[in-house]
């Protein structure tokens, strides 16, 4: 009886400690936080400093400047593989598309351009906080 009850204690501690599992496979749960980078014209004169933040629902926030600047417009991103896009609407009525590589912590090689292009109008790139 008592060698019953010492397996059954050690399954129930064995499976009480069990370590609970996070989806590694969703490289998108990588993207959420707060990001910070540069949009610069294709002519490269003009450039000017951007922050967004990326929520795990899809939706994200865009600031003009860092986040202590008021919002500057709201969307929906994604994540394909490598390649992330977004979609950001401004109060001005204006909607911009945009994608970029994913390397890391970084998005990089970014167009955007007047939705529903992601090209056309300018690059950016930003660096994961």
């Amino acid at each position: 009886m008592k060698q019953i009850f010492l397996i059954l204690l050690t399954a129930i501690l064995f499976t009480a400690c069990k370590k609970d599992k996070t989806d590694t496979n969703d490289p998108s749960s990588a993207l959420v936080g707060k990001w910070s980078g540069e949009i610069v014209d294709l002519t490269g004169v003009f450039s000017s400093k951007h922050s967004m933040e990326l929520f795990s629902n899809g939706t994200l926030k865009f600031f003009d400047g860092d986040f202590s600047s008021p919002i500057y417009g709201t969307g929906t991103w994604t994540l394909d593989s490598y390649l992330f896009k977004a979609d950001v609407s401004f109060p001005t009525g204006e909607k911009f598309s945009l994608q970029a590589i994913r390397n890391g912590d970084k998005l990089q090689q970014g167009t955007l351009g007047f939705t529903p292009s992601t090209s056309g109008f300018r690059t950016w790139y930003m660096n994961k906080l």
